[in-house]
């Protein structure tokens, strides 16, 4: 039996795709893990309830989080790790602490090296604390999980890391975004609740620079300029980048419009109210919202960058991110066409039947047991 400690501060925050996952992780652990003990370590209270787990809250601080996080890691977490007599630390943060304890052994999720890739995308701050941080916490860990091979090569690249240190695990998508029908009073309570048109593109992610948000601003102006009645719907908590890009979404308040927080029962609904989706990312470890998209039976359109091509593949259309024209023909095709429109949400749903989450949580015990021998 191996005592597991998991870095569940994710949790403490609100949720972005990788977030979901973790969730959806925790969630379906048990049922596959009769053995092992499980404890989640977080600053604070975490609202995720399951007596599976043993939830260790080491308190919050006064200090900003972005300060405390790396005091916590490396000065106040290795107490618990040796208190609770941890054998194997995962974390899908990045970094496990700088002192290694010779009991102990780390396993480090690294889903994306964009900071590598375009230094934009992210703040000075955030860029200098990974380049500082993270070939510490590579060669400190004993094993690394990431998201799909495009982010494994990325890792390779920029780092040196032996292939064989590395294991793709994909991130598989929540049964509630199955393509279910939707039961009428749940559908027409959401379509009151957050003010849905009839006909809408929808947008799941951070609302940040790296997403390309611009590109689809400029996507509904050219839609708008063909006469083409269609809102777009943007859903996502504030990245980087995000007070500029709110202004520009805005001015655009009539075939526009922005959504903070939509929790995941309300979203599950909403992607299968959507029309279409669109993800013209210039760069993704994964692409979470893709996959929750065509699995509830969406058409979606996402750039032909990263690892969407892995992602999505023959399941979606994809273009150049900054093809703007080429987003919108298609937009018009699918609107257009109704056989073609029908085509694109069978290979959506062909290409979410790829991503199996009991098979990915089976290679994460098997890393477990790998490098607790």
């Amino acid at each position: 039996m191996m005592r597991i400690g998991i870095d569940a501060r994710v949790l403490e925050k609100s949720m972005t795709g990788i977030g979901r996952f973790f969730l959806d992780l925790l969630d379906n652990i048990p049922s596959h893990d009769g053995t092992n003990e499980y404890f989640l370590f977080s600053c604070s209270k975490i609202p995720f309830e399951n007596s599976f787990y043993t939830k260790v809250e080491t308190g919050k601080s006064i200090i900003p989080p972005k300060i405390y996080s790396p005091f916590w890691l490396n000065f106040v977490l290795p107490r618990y790790l040796k208190k609770y007599k941890i054998d194997i630390f995962y974390t899908p943060n990045y970094l496990c602490p700088f002192r290694k304890l010779n009991s102990t052994k780390s396993i480090i999720v690294v889903s994306d090296v964009v900071h590598k890739i375009n230094k934009k995308f992210h703040s000075p701050f955030y860029n200098l604390y990974l380049n500082l941080l993270l070939p510490i916490s590579i060669s400190k860990s004993n094993s690394i999980i990431t998201i799909s091979e495009n982010s494994k090569r990325d890792i390779i690249k920029y780092y040196g890391v032996p292939a064989q240190k590395i294991n793709v695990i994909y991130i598989s998508a929540s049964d509630i975004f199955s393509s279910d029908n939707i039961e009428s009073p749940i559908k027409n309570k959401i379509i009151n609740d957050f003010d849905l048109p009839a006909k809408f593109i929808l947008y799941v992610g951070v609302i940040e620079n790296r997403k390309n948000i611009v590109g689809i601003l400029k996507i509904a102006d050219l839609l708008r300029e063909r006469g083409v009645d269609i809102k777009t719907i943007l859903i996502g908590k504030s990245g980087f980048g995000f007070k500029s890009l709110i202004k520009e979404i805005n001015k655009r308040s009539e075939y526009v419009r922005y959504l903070n927080f939509v929790d995941d029962e309300s979203l599950s609904v909403i992607y299968k109210l959507a029309y279409l989706f669109i993800f013209p990312s210039f760069y993704e470890g994964f692409g979470l919202p893709p996959l929750e998209s065509m699995q509830a039976g969406v058409p979606v359109l996402v750039s032909n960058s990263s690892s969407l091509v892995e992602v999505v593949n023959k399941g979606g259309i994809m273009h150049d991110p900054d093809d703007h024209k080429a987003f919108v023909e298609d937009i018009l095709r699918l609107l257009d066409d109704n056989e073609y429109y029908e085509e694109m949400k069978e290979k959506a749903l062909l290409q979410a039947q790829k991503f199996n989450r009991n098979s990915e949580i089976k290679k994460i015990f098997q890393i477990f047991s790998g490098i607790s021998l």
